[in-house]
């Protein structure tokens, strides 16, 4: 067993596409993913898809947060406006705040039980039953993020920007991109067991405004550049193995 880092921060994003949770001390882990991840979407009963900020129809999503209360309710607020009082969701008034947020009728519905796959409004359909757009639990490294900035001649890349579940500070001696070692390999964090599935492609949210991150509109295109390719990567996806708790703080290990 290879001890590949620490576990840094831990995030979930209640609602797809919306700003999220950071700094949570664990995160409950099933094998469907985070306990609370991407468990609510926007839908388009227009269009009959779901509403992602990947295209610009949604990107206004990211202005939007959502975070999960102690009761375990999904709150949803404007980032700009905390005075404005938090709505629970899914609920009328929630879809009634997100329909003039975004200049469109919509509906915040629960993904979980879902039996059929969902289109969205970006050239790609959800799993059934799933929030996330192609596996459980993605982890970017520290490592990979600086070299990923150092290649982008950018003095800096937020992690906030890529959204991931686990954010790890990895060993120095791992080479640039250390999460490409996960790909096909046993990870264990805390009490849980992981295996890598596929580097992370990164799409257009990548140079869209969030919460304390500018826009970036030629983000993308130069970590494609980086890449030497069409795609651009960074980070890795994880498939659940074993279900279990982890906290910030775990060691990292590769089996």
């Amino acid at each position: 067993m290879q001890e590949f880092g620490v576990l840094s921060r831990a995030a979930r994003f209640p609602v797809k596409s919306m700003a999220g949770e950071w700094g949570l001390p664990e995160l409950s882990v099933t094998s469907r993913g985070v306990v609370g991840d991407r468990h609510l979407a926007v839908y388009n009963p227009a269009t009959e898809q779901i509403v992602t900020a990947k295209a610009p129809a949604g990107a206004a999503l990211l202005e939007l947060g959502a975070c999960i209360d102690p009761s375990g309710r999904i709150i949803i607020q404007p980032r700009d406006d905390l005075a404005q009082s938090a709505l629970e969701a899914p609920g009328p008034d929630a879809d009634e705040l997100v329909s003039a947020w975004l200049g469109t009728e919509v509906q915040l519905v629960a993904l979980g039980a879902g039996l059929q796959e969902r289109p969205t409004n970006f050239r790609f359909s959800l799993r059934p039953g799933a929030g996330v757009d192609s596996s459980p639990v993605s982890l970017l490294t520290d490592v990979s993020l600086a070299t990923m900035a150092r290649d982008c001649r950018r003095e800096v890349l937020e992690v906030e920007r890529f959204r991931p579940n686990l954010f790890v500070e990895a060993s120095d001696k791992l080479g640039d991109s250390p999460e490409q070692m996960m790909v096909g390999r046993t990870v264990r964090i805390g009490t849980v067991t992981f295996v890598g599935r596929k580097r992370t492609v990164r799409c257009p949210m990548t140079r869209m405004a969030q919460p304390g991150v500018a826009f970036d509109g030629r983000l993308l295109r130069d970590m494609q550049q980086a890449c030497d390719g069409d795609e651009a990567y960074l980070g890795v996806y994880l498939a659940v193995v074993d279900p279990g708790c982890v906290a910030v703080g775990d060691t990292v290990y590769l089996v």
